[in-house]
C-alpha cells in the first residue's frame, strides 16, 4: 500500500519509505493529485493533458502521460492506476490518499478524523511551470478543502463549548484563525474561549496580534466586537477584585485610608549615608553587569539597562535621605548595612544574567532561541534565500545575500546550505538553478530535504535612509522570527548588516561570547558594498561560465578595496579557469594568503591550503590546513576534498578513497567527489567499484562530460583504446562550446591514436588542438602540442629536422619569456613552466640538440627561487639523467635518474622506462627487466592520455618500446614464453601502425616465428 500526501505538502510513500525516482517527477506527481482528487469518478486523458502538459502538441503530451501511466505500474503496481475507456482514476487498494481520508471522514461524520487528516493547503508549495489551468484548478481544490476543514473544525468547536470542554474548543478556533488569518469572527471566538478557558491574557494578546496583523498586512482596522471585547478584558484586568466593596465600607466622610506621616527633615549626616550606601550599591552593581557581559557576552543593550536603571533611581536617594532623618530610619541606614546592600546588588544581577540566560537558553520568554524551543537543533542546515530588493537594483540584493551567507557562515551553531547544494535540489524539482532563490522556493527546497528553517530578507528605502530586514522562518509550520535595521546610506548598509545578523544569530541560539568573537562584515569581506556587489556578480559568471567576464568584474572589486582577500582568491580560481595567467595567479593567491587573518577560519584555511599547494608546494602544510578545516566543521565538503587531493598527491590511494567518499556523503549534488572518489578506487586496482561510482553519478547527472572522460581515462589504462576513443568522442560533443576542451579532447584523441602507432591521425588530432589554442590565445597549449608533434617525428621515425622546425617556428610565436616572466616569485606554477623547458630540453636531448639542452637547463636552472629549489628538484634531475642517457653516460643518467623522485608516489612510475634504458646502456639487463616490468604493472588512471614528451616517461611513447625491448631482453635471455608474449603485444598495438611502423612490427613477428617450437 501507498501513500500520496496532498495536504500540506506533496511526497508518496511505499512500504519501504519514501518513493524516489521518476514516479515522483514534478508532472506525474501532478497527474497523481488530479487523479485522487477525481474519486471514483476518474479524470479523463484530455483533462489530464490539458492541465499538466499544456505547452506540447496534443500527440506528444498523450504519449508523456502514457509514459508517466507506465512509470506508476512499473514501480507502484499493475493494478495503481485503473482505466475505463478515456477515463482514468487511483486504485484506493494500492494507493491511498489523505484526500480520500479527509473527504470519508466528513461523508461519515468523523469530524475529528476529518480535521486530523488536513495536514495543510492542498498541494502546498508545489507549482508546475507553463501550466496555468494546472495553478488555477489547484487554487479552487485548495478553497473547497480549506472550507470544508473550517466548516469541520467550527462544529467541533461548538461542540466542545456546548459540552464546556473550553481548551478542545481552543484548539480549534486556533486552527481555524490558522486557517483564515484575517476573520475576525474567528478571533472573536477564540478570544472568548479563552476567557472561558481562565486565559484572558492570552485573549488579549490574540486581540493585538490580529490588530496589528491586519494594519501591516491590508492596511485596514479589526472588527469593532474584537476591540470591545479586548478592552473589556484590559478593564477588568486593571480593576482589583474587591476595591469597590472597600470603598463602600468606609465611614462617611472618613478615608478608608491613614493619613500619611511626615518624615523629619533630615540631617547633613543621614544624606551623606544614604548617598554613600548608593554609590557603593551602584559601582558594585556596574562592575558585576560589566564583567557579566564581558565573560559571557551579554548584549550591550543589557550592560546599558543596568547604568539607566541606576541613574532613574537617583530621586530614591533622596527619598532615602529624608527616611533616614526619621527615627524609624535612622536604624537601617547605617554603614554596617552597605555591604548587606552591596550584596544584594550582586546576587540581584546574578540572578537576573542567570535568568535570562536560562530562558534563552529554554527557549522560554521573548528572548528564547530556536534551540532552546527544539525547533533547530545545533548544526542543523538551513537555506539562504536571495534578499528582495525594492530599490530597482538587483544586484545589491544579490550583494547582501552575500553578506549575510558569510556572516552566518561564522556562527558554529547552523549551517548555511550551499549554493551547489540548493542548485542540485533545484534541478530535480526542474526549477532553473540559476534563478532567483525566492522565499517560498526556499522554504520548498527546506521541505523537500527535510531541513528546519529558512532564513529570507528584504532591503527598502526610507526616505534617503535603507531598512535592511531578516526573518528566520519555520519551514513546515511558517512561524518566524523578524529583526530589521536601518542604514543611513549605502556605505552603512555593511554595518547594518553585521548588527541584523547577530541579532538573528542570538535569536537562533549561538552563545553571545562567541558571536562577539566573530569578525565584523568588513573584515571578512570588504567595507564597501559596491566591491562586494562586484565579487558577487563575478562569482555568479563563474557559476555561468562566463569566466573573462568575472575576472574583468572581480578587478573592479580590488581596485574599490585593495584589501579584499576574497576577491584575490578568487581571482586566481578565475584566473585558473580562464586557462593561462599563471603569474598572477600567484600574485593573488599569495596576496589572499598574506589577508588570510581577515577571512573566516574555514575560509582562511582554504586559502593556506590552496596556497600549499599552488605557490610552495608543502603537502604536510597543506594536509594540516585541510584538518584544521574538517575538525571546524566535519560537514565542510572542501576539507575532505581536500584531504583526498592531498593523499592522492602522496601516492595513499585508501586514505584518498577514504575522503573522497566523505565528500560525497556530505555533497552527494557535486561531481568532482564522484570521479575522484571512482579515480582512487580504480588506481587501487578496484575497477568494477570504480565503474559502479561512475554509474551512480551518471543516474544523477547523465550529461556530465567528466563521466566519459574519466571512462575514457580508465578504458586507456587498461589497454582498451577504440573504448577509450568512443568516450573521449562523446566527452567531446558534451564540451561542445568549449573552446579549451575541443583542443584537450583533441590532444587525448591524439594520444589515444598515437599509442597504436597511427602517427599521421595522431598529428592530425594535435594540429586541430594547436588551432584551438591559438584562437584561445592560449601560448602554453600551444607550445605544449608543437613539441608533442615534434617528438613524436623525433621518437617514431627520427625526423629530427622537421621536428626542430617546428619548435623553433613555435617558439618565435611564442618565446618562453612571454609566457611566464623571467622575475620571481614563480611559484608552484612557475616552477610547473620551468619544468616544460625542462621538457623542451628532453626534446632537444632526444633530438640530437644536447648542446642546446643542456644550454635551456643551465640557463633556466639558475632562475629558479632559492626557496623553490626542493619543488623542482625532481624535474631538474629527470632532464639531467635525459640528456645524459643520449650522451651515452650511463652511471650519471642512472644517479640523476634514480634521485628523480617528486616526493609523490603518483607520478614517479614515470621514470621507470627511462632507468631500464639506462640500466640497458650500463649493461645490467636484469635491472632494466625490472623496471620496465614495474613500469607496465603500475596503475594510474591518466598513464595515456596525459602525455607530452618521452622525457615524461608517457605512455604514448614508451609503451610500445618497453614491449619492444622486454622482447628482445628476455630473448637475449632465452626464456621464449616471455619474448613471444612481450613482442605479441607489441603486434596487437601495433596492428594497424602507420607504413613507417610496420617494419618493427614485422620484425616482431619474425622473431615471435623463430621462437615458437616447430611441431
Amino acid at each position: 500500500m501507498y501513500s500520496l500526501r496532498l495536504l500540506g505538502g506533496v511526497d508518496l510513500e511505499g512500504p519501504s519509505g519514501p518513493v524516489t525516482g521518476p514516479a515522483v517527477q514534478r508532472r506525474r506527481l501532478a497527474v497523481l493529485a488530479m487523479l485522487a482528487m477525481s474519486g471514483e469518478n476518474g479524470c479523463s486523458r484530455d483533462k489530464l493533458v490539458g492541465h499538466v502538459w499544456p505547452e506540447r502538441e496534443e500527440e506528444r503530451a498523450r504519449h508523456v502521460l502514457a509514459t508517466a501511466l507506465y512509470v506508476f505500474r512499473s514501480e507502484l503496481g499493475e493494478e495503481a492506476v485503473l482505466a475505463k475507456g478515456e477515463y482514468l482514476r487511483l486504485n484506493p487498494e494500492v494507493v491511498r490518499s489523505d484526500v480520500e481520508v479527509f473527504a470519508k471522514a466528513l461523508e461519515s461524520g468523523d469530524l475529528e478524523r476529518a480535521t486530523d487528516a488536513y495536514g495543510g493547503p492542498f498541494l502546498e508549495g508545489f507549482y508546475l511551470k507553463e501550466a496555468p489551468e494546472f495553478e488555477r484548478w489547484v487554487e479552487s481544490e485548495r478553497a473547497r478543502l480549506a472550507d470544508r476543514c473550517a466548516g469541520a473544525l467550527e462544529k467541533l468547536a461548538e461542540q466542545a463549548e456546548a459540552a464546556e470542554e473550553y481548551p478542545r474548543a481552543v484548539a480549534c478556533w486556533k486552527r481555524l484563525t490558522a486557517l483564515d488569518v484575517y476573520n475576525s469572527r474567528y478571533v472573536v471566538r477564540l478570544m472568548e474561549a479563552l476567557v472561558a478557558a481562565g486565559d484572558p491574557g492570552n485573549a488579549i494578546q490574540r486581540a493585538q496580534e490580529h490588530e496589528r496583523l491586519l494594519r501591516e498586512m491590508l492596511d485596514a482596522e479589526p472588527a469593532p466586537a474584537v476591540r470591545a471585547l479586548a478592552e473589556g478584558l484590559r478593564r477588568e484586568a486593571v480593576e482589583p477584585r474587591g476595591s469597590a466593596e472597600r470603598r463602600a465600607v468606609a465611614p462617611a466622610g472618613h478615608s478608608a485610608e491613614p493619613a500619611p506621616e511626615v518624615p523629619a527633615r533630615p540631617g547633613r549626616a543621614g544624606l551623606l549615608r544614604a548617598l554613600a550606601i548608593y554609590a557603593a550599591v551602584a559601582v558594585g552593581v556596574v562592575v558585576t553587569a560589566h564583567i557579566f557581559t564581558l565573560q559571557f557576552g551579554l548584549p550591550g543593550w543589557l550592560f546599558r539597562s543596568v547604568v539607566v536603571l541606576l541613574v532613574a533611581c537617583l530621586p530614591v536617594v533622596v527619598v532615602t535621605a529624608f527616611v533616614a532623618g526619621t527615627p524609624a530610619g535612622r536604624g537601617w541606614v547605617s554603614w554596617r548595612n552597605t555591604i548587606a546592600f552591596v550584596a544584594t546588588g550582586f546576587a540581584l544581577l546574578g540572578l537576573a544574567v542567570s535568568g535570562y540566560m536560562a530562558t534563552r537558553a529554554m527557549g522560554i520568554g521573548p528572548w528564547g532561541s530556536l534551540i532552546g524551543q527544539g525547533v533547530l537543533q545545533a548544526r542543523d542546515l538551513i537555506v539562504l534565500a536571495d534578499f528582495e530588493d525594492s530599490t530597482g537594483d538587483s544586484m545589491q540584493a544579490r550583494a547582501v545575500t552575500e553578506a549575510f551567507r558569510v556572516d552566518l557562515g561564522q556562527s558554529p551553531v547552523v549551517r548555511v546550505a550551499s549554493r551547489e547544494y540548493v542548485g542540485q535540489v533545484l534541478h530535480r524539482m526542474e526549477v532553473d538553478p540559476d534563478g532567483p532563490l525566492t522565499y517560498d522556493l526556499a522554504r520548498e527546497v527546506a521541505i523537500r530535504e527535510g531541513l528546519k528553517a529558512v532564513v529570507s530578507g528584504e532591503i527598502n528605502t526610507l526616505g534617503s535612509s535603507y531598512v535592511v530586514s531578516a526573518r528566520v522562518v519555520v519551514a513546515e509550520t511558517g512561524e518566524e522570527v523578524s529583526f530589521r535595521e536601518t542604514a543611513s546610506d549605502l556605505d552603512a548598509i555593511i554595518l547594518a548588516i553585521d548588527r541584523l545578523s547577530a541579532r538573528l544569530r542570538e535569536r537562533i541560539g549561538e552563545s553571545l561570547k562567541t558571536i562577539r568573537a566573530s569578525l565584523p562584515l568588513s573584515q571578512l569581506r570588504t567595507a564597501s558594498l559596491e566591491a562586494l556587489r562586484l565579487y558577487t556578480e563575478a562569482d555568479r559568471a563563474i557559476l555561468s561560465g562566463e569566466f573573462r567576464r568575472a575576472c574583468d568584474l572581480l578587478d573592479q572589486a580590488i581596485e574599490l578595496d585593495s584589501a579584499f582577500a576574497s576577491a584575490y582568491r578568487t581571482r586566481a580560481r578565475c584566473l585558473g579557469l580562464v586557462g593561462f595567467g599563471w603569474d598572477e595567479q600567484i600574485e593573488d593567491m599569495t596576496r589572499a594568503y598574506e589577508l588570510r587573518h581577515q577571512l573566516p577560519p574555514v575560509e582562511r584555511y582554504t586559502v593556506e591550503a590552496s596556497y600549499y599547494l599552488r605557490v610552495n608546494r608543502d603537502l604536510e602544510r597543506r594536509i594540516n590546513a585541510c584538518r584544521a578545516i574538517v575538525e571546524l566543521d566535519p560537514d565542510e565538503v572542501y576539507g575532505a576534498h581536500c584531504l583526498g587531493t592531498a593523499y592522492h598527491s602522496l601516492g595513499d590511494q585508501v586514505r584518498a578513497e577514504e575522503w573522497f567518499r566523505r565528500e560525497v556523503e556530505i555533497d552527494s549534488g557535486a561531481a568532482i567527489g564522484w570521479l575522484l572518489l571512482a579515480r582512487s578506487q580504480f588506481n587501487q586496482g578496484e575497477f568494477g567499484e570504480a565503474e559502479e561510482t561512475l554509474r551512480q553519478w551518471e543516474t544523477r547527472q547523465p550529461n556530465d562530460p567528466g563521466i566519459p572522460r574519466y571512462r575514457a581515462h580508465f578504458a586507456a589504462a587498461l589497454g582498451d583504446y577504440a573504448a577509450a576513443e568512443e568516450h573521449v568522442r562523446k566527452a567531446r560533443e558534451l564540451y561542445l562550446g568549449s573552446g579549451l576542451w575541443q583542443a584537450r579532447t583533441s590532444r587525448y584523441l591524439g594520444r589515444l591514436v598515437q599509442v597504436q602507432g597511427r602517427l599521421t591521425g595522431a598529428e592530425g588530432h594535435f594540429r586541430h588542438a594547436m588551432a584551438e589554442y591559438e584562437i584561445l590565445g592560449n601560448p602554453r597549449g600551444y607550445l605544449g602540442v608543437a613539441i608533442e608533434i615534434a617528438s613524436s617525428r623525433v621518437w617514431f621515425i627520427g625526423d629530427t629536422t622537421s621536428a626542430l622546425e617546428l619548435v623553433t617556428r613555435a617558439l618565435e610565436s611564442f618565446p618562453l619569456d612571454s609566457i611566464v616572466p623571467l622575475d620571481p616569485p614563480y611559484g608552484f606554477f612557475g616552477a610547473e613552466e620551468k619544468a616544460r623547458r625542462y621538457n623542451l630540453a628532453g626534446f632537444f636531448s632526444f633530438a640530437g640538440s644536447t648542446e642546446q639542452a643542456r644550454e635551456i637547463l643551465v640557463r633556466w636552472e639558475a632562475r629558479i627561487p632559492p626557496e623553490l629549489k626542493g619543488f623542482s628538484e625532481a624535474s631538474r634531475r629527470l632532464q639531467w639523467g635525459v640528456l645524459a642517457l643520449v650522451e651515452g653516460r650511463a652511471q650519471v643518467a642512472l644517479a640523476e635518474l634514480q634521485a628523480a623522485r617528486d616526493g609523490s608516489g603518483n607520478f614517479s612510475f614515470l621514470r621507470f622506462p627511462l632507468l631500464g634504458r639506462a640500466y640497458e646502456l650500463a649493461e645490467q639487463p636484469d635491472s632494466a627487466i625490472s623496471m620496465y616490468e614495474k613500469y607496465l604493472s603500475t596503475l594510474f588512471h591518466r598513464r595515456v592520455i596525459e602525455g607530452t614528451s618521452p622525457s615524461d616517461g608517457n605512455e604514448p611513447y614508451w609503451l610500445p618500446v618497453v614491449y619492444e625491448r622486454l622482447g628482445a631482453l628476455y630473448e637475449q635471455r632465452a626464456d621464449t614464453a616471455n619474448a613471444i608474449l612481450y613482442y605479441g603485444k607489441l603486434v596487437d598495438l601495433w596492428k594497424d601502425a602507420d607504413p613507417e611502423l610496420q617494419p618493427r612490427v614485422e620484425a616482431a613477428r619474425r622473431a615471435m616465428r623463430s621462437l615458437t617450437p616447430e611441431r
